[in-house]
């Protein structure tokens, strides 16, 4: 048995076999084609990047529909980078002036724009998995492979892997997926958001588990505590089985009440309200018998999203959740962006004491556009 200590970034317990992914970048091997092929290579690649827009923009739509909307704005940067006139140029010169297949074009591209991306501040060079997730999504077109598909699968596992791409963690099979670990992410990534809003037990910042462990092979993910544990003993097993076995009961003795009043043996009425990330959480919060929301987090606008919010988009969502919540009370918080968590627009700094440092509504006297 081995124990590893991550950061759990979504609470919860969940024990099943091991799925290890290989998140490697392809090797493409340089190949030279005849002059008049030039032609056939940049229709195969307008091909790809068509059909890439549509499998993203279908699995934006499903995001939505699962997550929320907020969640669903992490592909419009996969959208954009696919639209990039200056992305699509580089590629096509490959393919017309140097003559290479489209598949060495793409790779050599997108490999140059991580490198750049890895060389600026923190936040732009977390978006290196979203270049490798476009590059892996056009290099499939186009070599026909096969994509390792997570939403359909047959059997309880708990995912692995050095990182998982936004599409990858959106598409996850909530039915069969019990739990995620990743060797990379923090706790505001893509893989932590959206393991949040789907309710996975995840652990991240595990180094070295996609090389320490096959697939197969059972694990322990303990989301609250930020345990991975391969191979539990007999004595471990049974404790965590209880463990998880208990959170059940509990989440079911709690249904029983739901629908009783929220008042005192004195008869003093108590306002139960929930906290909220995303817009589409307020279903959540009715179906657990809220009468309202207590909190809404606006800095999740930033943080699940590749690109500032507009005005528009603050709207929308507030809307949105005004909508669905009718007359009862909410409670909408000005954005805590600073110190630990951080905007986009700026670079991360690190404080002495973030606690006390320039965040909320100093970070927003700072930043008057916001």
């Amino acid at each position: 048995m081995i124990i590893l200590q991550g950061i759990g970034v979504s609470p919860g317990v969940s024990i099943a076999p091991a799925f290890v992914m290989d998140n490697a970048s392809q090797d493409i091997p340089e190949r030279h084609i005849p002059e008049d092929r030039a032609q056939e290579e940049l229709e195969r690649f307008a091909d790809a990047i068509e059909t890439s827009r549509d499998e993203l923009l279908e699995l934006q739509e499903r995001t939505v529909g699962k997550i929320g909307k907020e969640a669903s704005r992490i592909f419009d940067f996969h959208l954009d980078m696919l639209s990039d006139t200056e992305l699509q140029r580089r590629i096509r010169h490959l393919i017309e002036d140097e003559h290479t297949t489209a598949q060495f074009a793409v790779a050599s591209v997108m490999q140059g724009y991580a490198a750049e991306f890895r060389d600026m501040p923190e936040f732009f060079a977390d978006r290196v998995k979203d270049l490798y997730d476009i590059e892996r999504r056009l290099l499939r077109q186009l070599t026909g492979e096969r994509q390792l598909n997570l939403s359909h699968l047959t059997r309880d596992v708990s995912v692995l892997a050095h990182d998982l791409t936004p599409s990858q963690t959106a598409a996850l099979d909530r039915k069969h997926i019990r739990g995620m670990a990743t060797e990379a992410g923090g706790a505001t990534s893509h893989t932590a958001i959206v393991a949040r809003a789907l309710g996975i037990p995840a652990v991240v910042g595990l180094e070295g588990i996609t090389a320490a462990i096959i697939t197969g092979e059972k694990v322990i993910i303990d989301g609250s505590k930020g345990r991975l544990i391969i191979s539990p003993d007999d004595a471990t097993l049974e404790k965590y089985q209880a463990k998880a076995w208990q959170q059940v009961e509990f989440l079911h003795s709690l249904d029983s009440l739901r629908e009783l009043p929220a008042t005192t043996i004195d008869d003093h009425e108590i306002s139960l309200l929930g906290n909220i990330e995303f817009p589409d959480e307020v279903d959540i919060v009715h179906e657990k018998g809220g009468t309202g929301v207590g909190l809404y987090r606006t800095e999740f606008l930033f943080l699940g999203s590749d690109t500032e919010p507009t005005e528009e988009d603050h709207y929308r969502a507030y809307r949105q959740v005004i909508e669905q919540c009718g007359d009862q009370p909410i409670v909408i918080r000005t954005l805590d962006l600073g110190a630990d968590k951080y905007t986009q627009a700026q670079q991360r700094q690190k404080e002495p004491n973030p606690m006390l440092g320039c965040r909320s509504i100093r970070f927003c006297l700072q930043h008057v556009d916001i």
